[in-house]
């Protein structure tokens, strides 16, 4: 179910992007930051952690408003095991700008959200996705951006939720 809406938003990417090739503008970057997760086992017990992660992405801004958004997040180590947890997700961007510096932005899509163990199977589930931040433009195609976002997941009966804060950086080929 998760790979058709991944393949139905780059399906509806690439279709857009050939109708209007001039106003595509492709971006990439990377964040890093501060993490939380709660894991909500099916029986009842919960495990709460906190540390380092990062993560990168890129996107097609469709419009001056509107993007298509794809990102890689590591949130870090659950509590100082070999255990950790990991996002891809695929987002829709609508974005403010406010002069043409300083945008605002929110993001929503969906997350396949991994628990990786070298002790035990990893369990991966999907489910809803977003985020918010904004950014500042310090060079002609360079911005900086801090941004929350957050996953929601459930895997094998277990609810993933990890979130994180973080400041990064993104350049625009446009």
């Amino acid at each position: 179910m998760q790979k058709r809406h991944i393949l139905a938003a780059l399906i509806s990417v690439a279709t857009i992007s050939s109708v209007n090739a001039m106003s595509v503008s492709p971006y990439i970057g990377g964040i890093l930051g501060t993490t939380s997760y709660t894991v909500n086992s099916g029986n009842g017990s919960s495990t709460q952690s906190a540390g380092i992660g990062y993560g990168i992405f890129g996107g097609l801004g469709l419009t001056r408003h509107l993007a298509i958004d794809g990102a890689y997040t590591s949130y870090g180590k659950i509590n100082n095991s070999d255990a950790y947890l990991s996002s891809l997700a695929i987002y829709l961007k609508g974005v403010l700008p406010i002069n043409y510096q300083f945008h605002l932005f929110g993001k929503v899509g969906f997350a396949n959200v991994s628990s990786h163990s070298g002790n035990s199977s990893n369990e991966t589930g999907s489910g809803f996705a977003y985020a918010a931040g904004a950014s500042y433009r310090i060079m002609n195609n360079v911005f900086i951006l801090g941004q929350y976002q957050a996953d929601n997941a459930e895997a094998s009966g277990d609810k993933l939720e990890p979130s994180m804060w973080s400041l990064g950086l993104k350049y625009d080929f446009k």
